[in-house]
């Protein structure tokens, strides 16, 4: 890569040549008796600066065949000759300002000797590689003999101009500071002409080298991938390729570079003609598409890309190829895979024609493979959905995604050969092949499904009109219950203030106990009532502090019993989501048990908060009272079972089974960790 030449260090020299010029016209005019030996010093200058100018053109011919060797850059071959022809002309230039100079006669030798030169480096430029390294030698010794006739002549030019001075001194002296001027204003604005030159020079130079780095980093990304790849020019010769190409085709980086990309893939004549298509209209063409997976004639698979400027003009081509054998085995090795699935199998092409089916799909829809591959998938549709089902294969293959067909309350139906149509559950999934993206779909017939989930939903319903049933019968004789008890309990009482001393001990306490059996069958009948609101209660959630509803429930246990002293432990918040009053309920029953296990305790503590156990926010109820023994934590949750005594702590045994179900209700779970007589810790979650 070059950069082109700026104009300014040219324009600096012509402009240094016009001053010097422009200056001696001035004095030419200034002084119209000047003698003839000015104009001969005048044509001396034109004869140094035309010659110096010719050996400046020779450096650069040189530089810039050095540079083709090296490189191989037409451009610097061009460049080289069009050196040449400029010091050519700047021959001619000083032998036309030697005219009247007195030149010696070597001027005029020195047109064919640059002849011969000129002619040595065009005929070189036509030999091999090796043989043009080989004349670069004796092209530097040929530029150094004109170098040396070229300073010969200066130097003559030199003491002509010396002899012409010393004659013309008498009416120069007018003249000589216009000169001197002129002389510095043009040697600054050489100085300054070349300093940008070089500048350029570098500035070039840097470039070439970013350009030679950013070439090698492509081949090192060309060798990094694992598929062949071929880069061709806008006429289709091969202009790079790396190593996996070079192991796909037999041929090195050198022998594949300059060669038609047909030629180099032994392609056909219609992939060939594809080839000129995509060159032209910059369409991408895929090599070894739609061959069977037997098909052996086909050595290549894969893609050819157009490679486009911004403007969309197209510079070549990018292949990434792939050994079609190795293409074969995958494809077969994947219809295995398809085969074995459990699941009625489709495979369509993007315009929907069927490419394979497997055997469940043939055994499924009842019909012979090749009535369906390159079929249109909608036959295996009942007819008056394959309209509609062509919109939507186009929708699917704008974005294609995995995902399982139908949405809501849409079912999805098949039609076998016979006509029968079935429900059908179908998962879709984009498969990627070399001519575009296929779509896969997984069939299953979900008749027994429906049929098994109709019946589980008759029998939830029948199961939910017996369970609505059975708590309407449950609260409705615990409700009825209470009136008696209530006579039971008033009348006892009635019988102990009327006739107490009428009784001896013996009695009064017998009413005692029936006075006590009342009221524990009346704590159990709110109990049953509690539990059976719970399961009839629809469920709100909503964000809910848990933190803040232990506390009032930490103050309301307190006002029951402010004679004892319990520590509660709350954190400033633990944020939930639940049901606010079933989660209250919930809270109620476990602080209340921890309240009442704990009464034995010297310093009673009981703590609410929360930890975090494989991912998942678990809450915690912990007391440091009576305790439990592990082995019967299996009784816990069980309406009635307790695991202590009456007579150590009462209760009903329902407020456990109340909390399960609360929690339950939230789709969470709750258990219980304890030791007898060191505390227990119920744990729960909330879904």
């Amino acid at each position: 890569m070059t950069t082109a030449p700026s104009r300014v260090p040219t324009f600096g020299v012509g402009l240094a040549v016009a001053v010097l010029f422009g200056t001696g016209a001035l004095a030419w005019h200034d002084m119209a008796a000047q003698s003839r030996g000015t104009e001969l010093v005048t044509s001396t200058y034109e004869v140094t600066l035309a010659l110096d100018s010719v050996a400046a053109r020779l450096v650069e011919t040189e530089d810039a065949y050095r540079a083709y060797v090296d490189g191989r850059d037409a451009a610097k071959l061009s460049a080289a000759k069009a050196a040449g022809e400029s010091a050519r002309a700047r021959l001619v230039d000083a032998r036309a300002s030697a005219t009247a100079s007195g030149t010696p006669a070597e001027l005029g030798e020195l047109g064919p000797a640059l002849d011969r030169y000129l002619a040595t480096l065009a005929k070189a430029s036509d030999l091999p590689p090796a043989s043009q390294r080989a004349e670069v030698a004796a092209i530097t010794e040929a530029r150094l003999a004109l170098t040396d006739r070229i300073t010969r002549i200066i130097a003559d030019e030199a003491r002509l101009r010396a002899e012409h001075e010393a004659k013309a001194s008498a009416s120069r002296e007018a003249t000589a500071r216009a000169m001197l001027a002129s002389s510095l204003l043009g040697g600054f604005l050489l100085v300054f002409s070349f300093a940008l030159l070089a500048r350029e020079n570098k500035a070039r130079a840097v470039a070439e080298a970013r350009a030679l780095a950013r070439e090698r980093e492509l081949e090192t990304t060309l060798s990094s991938i694992g598929d062949a790849v071929v880069v061709t020019d806008e006429r289709g010769v091969v202009v790079d390729v790396n190593a996996a190409a070079e192991a796909l085709t037999k041929r090195t980086r050198k022998q594949a570079r300059g060669q038609a990309i047909g030629a180099l893939l032994d392609l056909d004549e219609a992939e060939a003609a594809g080839v000129k298509r995509a060159l032209e209209s910059g369409q991408p063409l895929t090599l070894g598409a739609g061959h069977a997976a037997t098909d052996t004639s086909v050595r290549y698979a894969g893609t050819l890309a157009a490679i486009r400027t911004e403007e969309g003009e197209v510079l070549g081509l990018v292949g990434v190829l792939r050994d079609a054998e190795a293409a074969r085995r995958e494809e077969r090795r994947f219809r295995r895979i398809v085969e074995s699935g459990p699941d009625a199998i489709v495979i369509a092409k993007p315009d929907g024609t069927i490419w394979h089916v497997n055997d469940r799909l043939t055994e499924l829809f009842g019909y012979a493979r090749d009535e369906l591959e390159g079929a249109a998938i909608e036959k295996l549709l009942p007819e008056r959905f394959r309209k509609a089902h062509v919109a939507h294969r186009t929708s699917y293959h704008a974005t294609p995604s995995i995902r399982a067909m139908g949405q809501g309350n849409l079912r999805l139906l098949g039609r076998r050969k016979d006509g029968v149509e079935f429900p059908a559950a179908i998962s879709l999934a984009p498969l990627e092949m070399a001519d575009g993206a296929y779509a896969i779909a997984a069939i299953r017939d979900i008749t027994e499904q429906i049929t098994a989930a109709q019946a589980l939903r008759h029998a939830k319903e029948q199961a939910e009109v017996a369970n609505r049933e059975l708590e309407a019968f449950s609260y409705s004789v615990a409700h009825d219950l209470r009136a008696p008890l209530r006579s039971i309990d008033g009348f006892s009482h009635a019988i102990l203030e009327d006739y107490g001393p009428s009784l001896d001990d013996t009695g009064k306490e017998y009413l005692g106990l029936v006075r006590q059996s009342a009221r524990h069958m009346a704590e159990l009948i709110d109990d049953l009532l509690a539990l059976s609101r719970v399961a009839r209660t629809e469920l709100h959630r909503e964000k809910v502090d848990l933190a803040e509803k232990a506390r009032a429930v930490a103050a309301e246990l307190s006002r029951r019993e402010p004679g004892r002293a319990v520590t509660f432990v709350v954190p400033d918040s633990l944020p939930g989501d639940a049901d606010p009053r079933l989660v209250t309920i919930a809270l109620e029953n476990l602080m209340g048990n921890a309240f009442k296990f704990s009464a034995r305790a010297k310093e009673p503590t009981i703590t609410v908060g929360s930890v975090e156990r494989d991912g998942e926010l678990v809450y915690f109820v912990r007391d440091n009272g009576a305790g439990f023994d592990m082995a019967h934590a299996s009784r816990l949750f069980t309406p009635f079972q307790r695991l202590h005594a009456d007579k150590d702590y009462e209760g009903t045994g329902i407020g456990l089974a109340t909390v399960q179900r609360i929690i339950t209700r939230h789709g969470g779970r709750i258990w219980a960790e304890a030791k007898v007589g060191e505390g227990a810790t119920f744990f729960f979650t909330l879904g």
